[in-house]
């Protein structure tokens, strides 16, 4: 139903705060580096062949990285659906949640733990008179690390997708007598497809900008990102127009991927689960048994065991003297500071966003311009945080 009349200008005062407030960080942050930056030096930067080769690694890396989770998170997640009667399988999926939102760092020292000269694997390869080599930093790493954290993200995306299939489906699929192809081609493609490519989006946005994970497990230049080669930049040689030339070179990539990312998010369905358990027809079947086995082993290998590697040390080192150590307890006290703080003024940016979104689609019809207003809530994924915190310091170093 449509409304009628002027809407009040005070219902847009959130949103108008929340946009001022994002456009005032990124405008002092851009004065910061304007004021160092040359315009010769830039355009000599933007045609520097390193920085388009940092470009192409990325996009590479990252569109590597989403392949493999995405490929190896379906079959999991169907082997997840059809044992989920298993109490193993329902833990794996609770986990799968739990690798996703991991520190990234405590992530890689897990994977470091597992991988590394002298991690399990190479451990377990020594005993088999095996030598592995050192995979652990360069590319290989960086797969290693985004699987770890991406694949159960997608697999439990996968598994909402197949419970939104009706036991009606799954009957009349049995008296069918599907085959497995059939099976797959017919009721559980269907399903997934409409997550598929959303969930590839955000993984591949995650893995664009993985900072943490390149800049411990890279090894060195020649895997390197935009966000590591703008902090190189800062970091080591202060070299400004090198960093605004591969921030330009992200805001171009980024922008383009967010759009995508909006375009795909306004096409998935949003559908309850079915509810209630029911049989599938290929459940006892011995194929499924056998691919099912090997999907589900090959996913523990891949986030379980880091899991594994990050939680065994932790409890091994939680000694009384480790615990009654100040020095804990008062950097706990700062990250649980800074975190609600900052998930405060998040939500109340978002909500402002959102009310204001709300106010100028639904009720006034101006979906572009709401389209618009929502996408200022993707600016991180265009925005490297290292190039803004530089940006931020330098604009504001004389007055704190």
């Amino acid at each position: 139903m449509a409304f009628a009349g002027p809407v009040p200008s005070r219902r847009f005062v959130p949103g108008a705060l929340s946009l001022a407030a994002i456009a005032a960080v990124v405008a002092t942050a851009a004065a910061g580096l304007g004021g160092h930056a040359s315009g010769r030096a830039l355009m000599a930067a933007l045609s520097d062949n390193y920085v388009l080769r940092v470009a192409g690694f990325t996009v590479f890396q990252a569109g590597l990285s989403t392949l493999l989770a995405i490929c190896l998170a379906l079959p999991f997640a169907r082997a997840a659906h059809r044992r989920r009667h298993l109490w193993p399988v329902r833990a794996m999926l609770a986990l799968a949640s739990l690798a996703f939102v991991t520190p990234v760092i405590i992530g890689v020292f897990g994977i470091v733990e597992l991988h590394g000269r002298a991690g399990w694997v190479h451990s377990a390869a020594a005993q088999l008179g095996l030598d592995p080599g050192s995979y652990i930093y360069g590319l290989t790493g960086i797969l290693i690390a985004h699987l770890f954290f991406n694949m159960p993200f997608a697999a439990r995306n996968m598994v909402r997708a197949l419970e939104t299939i009706t036991p009606e489906t799954w009957r009349l699929a049995a008296q069918l007598g599907f085959s497995q192809r059939q099976i797959f081609r017919l009721v559980e493609w269907p399903a997934m497809r409409a997550v598929l490519f959303p969930t590839a989006a955000v993984i591949f946005a995650l893995c664009f900008t993985s900072f943490a994970v390149v800049l411990t497990l890279g090894g060195g230049p020649a895997a390197t990102i935009l966000e590591v080669a703008i902090y190189q930049a800062l970091r080591f040689e202060f070299d400004i127009d090198r960093a605004v030339a591969l921030a330009l070179v992200q805001i171009v990539l980024a922008g383009t991927l967010a759009a995508m990312i909006a375009a795909w998010a306004r096409n998935v369905p949003i559908e309850p689960p079915s509810g209630g358990r029911h049989e599938r027809p290929d459940l006892k079947d011995l194929g499924p048994r056998v691919t099912d086995a090997a999907a589900i082993t090959l996913a523990a290998l891949i986030f379980i065991l880091p899991l594994a590697g990050i939680l065994i040390p932790s409890l091994a080192a939680l000694t009384p003297a480790r615990l009654a150590d100040p020095t804990l307890w008062r950097a706990a006290g700062w990250s649980a500071t800074i975190a609600c703080t900052a998930g405060v003024l998040s939500l109340a940016i978002g909500l402002g966003l959102l009310h204001a979104v709300r106010e100028l689609g639904p009720r006034l019809g101006h979906m572009r311009t709401a389209a618009a207003l929502e996408g200022a809530g993707s600016i991180i994924l265009v925005t490297p945080p290292v190039l803004l915190g530089a940006g931020l310091f330098l604009a504001l170093r004389a007055h704190v």
